[in-house]
């Protein structure tokens, strides 16, 4: 009887072991295109994936250097305007070439080369 039980186990763990390796065989691929979508996904998401962060992260590099130049500027706008409030001279120099304003009795006289217009 020994014998007959050997052998019933022996004929009967190869048939259980075709089981397991057409399980494995569908198994493995099966976890290996999941994980090929997941990576896909945190790729290209849309709205939510690494491209587009990658996107935003630009857009908010280029605005924060156009915040740093706006900056500059400002700073630059604000000098001008105290310098307009105490310089005098500079007053009178903007006036001139940026308004064309005159003095009281000055006239301006225009000469045209020759030939030119």
């Amino acid at each position: 009887m020994k014998w007959l039980t050997k052998k019933r186990m022996t004929v009967g763990t190869p048939g259980r072991q075709l089981g397991e390796k057409a399980r494995a065989n569908v198994f493995w691929p099966a976890v290996g295109a999941i994980v090929v979508l997941l990576v896909l996904w945190v790729l290209f998401a849309p709205g939510s994936g690494y491209l587009h962060y990658k996107k935003a992260q630009r857009q908010l590099e280029a605005i924060e250097q156009e915040n740093l130049r706006l900056q500059r500027d400002n700073e630059a706008l604000r000098q001008e305007i105290g310098r307009l409030k105490t310089d005098e001279a500079y007053l009178e120099e903007v006036a001139r070439k940026k308004h064309g304003l005159l003095k009281k009795n000055e006239r301006v006289y225009e000469f045209n080369s020759p030939g030119g217009k």
